[in-house]
């Protein structure tokens, strides 16, 4: 898996771990930070670990690959479809694209 397939997950557990809250299969930034959050795979344990993590403190935000699917004690609030770009071309650094 790439990490821009699972970008929040990746942030949480890798660059941005100061930023994180953490209960078992899920992570997600401290509130005050963003509303954003993420599980490692959008399973049945996953969403009990995410569960366990917001409890009824506040919504999370998520991307999710496919559209949301109603699940026991979850409140759908808002979605959008989102698109991710990618590039068929290697990015290099800015101060290499200039000779």
């Amino acid at each position: 898996m790439h990490s821009l397939d699972n970008i929040i997950w990746s942030a949480l557990t890798t660059r941005q771990t100061e930023f994180a809250e953490s209960f078992s299969q899920a992570r997600r930034f401290m509130p005050d930070v963003t509303a954003l959050g993420a599980f490692r795979e959008p399973t049945l344990q996953g969403y009990e670990s995410l569960a366990g993590l917001v409890g009824t403190k506040s919504p999370v935000a998520l991307f999710l690959d496919e559209p949301y699917q109603r699940r026991a004690r979850w409140e759908f609030i808002v979605g959008a479809p989102l698109l991710q770009m990618v590039s068929p071309y290697q990015a290099r650094p800015i101060w290499q694209t200039h000779s």
